[in-house]
């Protein structure tokens, strides 16, 4: 039934939850789990008063980025060096985020594959694999690791997957497991 399971992985409770609920299911169905993370790019702006991709605006930083955020433009955010190095960074995180996650699904016996999206939000990357792997079954925690900005914007991960992604979806809230005592 389930031969490929997706699992969006942050390193949150809420991953945690649902890579653990991902391995029982994997377990009963003998599944390949296919675990991935997306590197967020908070800083790729061509130019910092007209472009903002990573929020998917095409703005004015002086007036709307500024009224949305609370803060001016980060002149940070246009050097290449400073850019480069967050990038390395969360690469690094990625990679360690999913390498956890590989040794705690291998560990049950299954097999894993592990993604790291670099140029896509956790949504678009869950689109794209579930349509090029084949999918049959996406588990998501209900929270990850957002900031209130990114919640306002662009809205939670869970739902983005439930509304468009085509295959079927688990949502897995971690404190509900733990008031149940699980």
């Amino acid at each position: 039934m389930f031969n490929k399971i997706l699992v969006p992985f942050d390193g949150s409770d809420h991953s945690v939850w649902s890579l653990q609920n991902a391995i029982e299911i994997g377990k009963l169905y003998k599944s390949e789990i296919i675990v991935y993370h997306s590197i967020k790019h908070y800083f790729r702006a061509v130019k910092a008063n007209t472009f903002f991709p990573f929020f998917g605006l095409a703005t004015s930083a002086g007036s709307t980025m500024s009224q949305l955020t609370g803060m001016e433009a980060d002149p940070m955010a246009l050097d290449p060096a400073a850019e480069e190095q967050v990038f390395r960074s969360q690469k690094r995180i990625g990679e360690r985020l999913l390498a956890e996650a590989r040794k705690r699904v291998e560990a049950a016996g299954l097999k894993c594959e592990t993604i790291l999206t670099e140029f896509q939000g956790p949504v678009d990357a869950a689109k794209d694999i579930v349509e090029k792997m084949g999918i049959d079954l996406v588990i998501v925690g209900a929270r990850g690791v957002h900031n209130a900005v990114e919640r306002v914007l662009l809205g939670s991960v869970s739902s983005g997957i439930v509304n468009s992604v085509c295959t079927n979806i688990m949502v897995m809230r971690s404190e509900c497991a733990a008031s149940h005592g699980e």
